[in-house]
């Protein structure tokens, strides 16, 4: 198994990742062969803390039927693009110019698709954001949204 040397700035940017999903800030990791998920929990009366919310091994993405088929690597450690806002156990990666999201809770790869641009230069979760539109954003100015959700991915 491949595992990440932490130590290197390039390698901490491609395996660390926070943003806001579902209202709270998670943080995701890459670190010793699994992807830990936390989320920022605020109290009244406690100081606010991290909570560990899911962890997976990075094999059972390597193991995944739709992973495989996608023409990737199995052992080679991804880099978190990012955290979908609605779902956060919803994680984003890139690995070979293909977008793939893997669901942290049950430990399952949900879709890939093949990115029209090169990655290898920029450090994703940097540069990529996902983000909910406004639904009349679109009707106020006769555009269709189609309200499939992942319309224009490729699932398998």
């Amino acid at each position: 198994m491949l595992v990440p040397d932490i130590r290197s700035r390039h390698n901490l940017e491609k395996r660390r990742c926070g943003k806001i999903s579902q209202d709270k800030i998670c943080y995701v990791q890459l670190d010793e062969g699994e992807a830990c998920l936390w989320s920022l929990l605020y109290s009244e009366s406690e100081s606010p803390e991290w909570q560990l919310e899911y962890k997976a091994p990075l094999a059972d993405i390597w193991g995944d039927k739709i992973y495989k088929t996608s023409g990737l690597t199995p052992g080679k450690v991804p880099a978190i693009a990012m955290i979908d806002p609605t779902d956060c156990a919803v994680l984003y990666f890139i690995e070979q110019d293909v977008l793939f999201s893997f669901d942290i809770r049950s430990k399952r790869v949900l879709m890939s698709k093949s990115l029209e641009m090169r990655t290898d230069f920029c450090y994703p979760s940097q540069f990529l954001h996902s983000w909910l539109l406004p639904s009349n954003m679109f009707e106020e100015n006769g555009m269709l949204l189609n309200s499939e959700p992942d319309a224009n991915f490729t699932q398998h």
